[in-house]
């Protein structure tokens, strides 16, 4: 799948966030977990969108669930 140069750098910018966080500390958990939540909607949705063929699933609850 070929990704737009913006959205590369919308997800690396979100996978960089998730490295900077010291996870010894209960907020920075907490932070971490909201990043990587941020990026895996932003990961099925645009999945779902480059390939409808292939992953028909509308809603959120479903894309999020049965999309692999």
């Amino acid at each position: 799948m070929d990704v737009p140069q913006d959205i590369l750098e919308f997800m690396l910018r979100w996978r960089s966030k998730g490295a900077l966080y010291d996870y010894k500390r209960v907020e920075h958990c907490f932070d971490g977990f909201f990043t990587a939540f941020v990026l895996y909607n932003f990961l099925y949705d645009l999945i779902c969108e480059y390939d409808p063929a292939r992953y028909p699933q509308s809603g959120d609850r479903k894309r999020a669930t049965e999309v692999s």
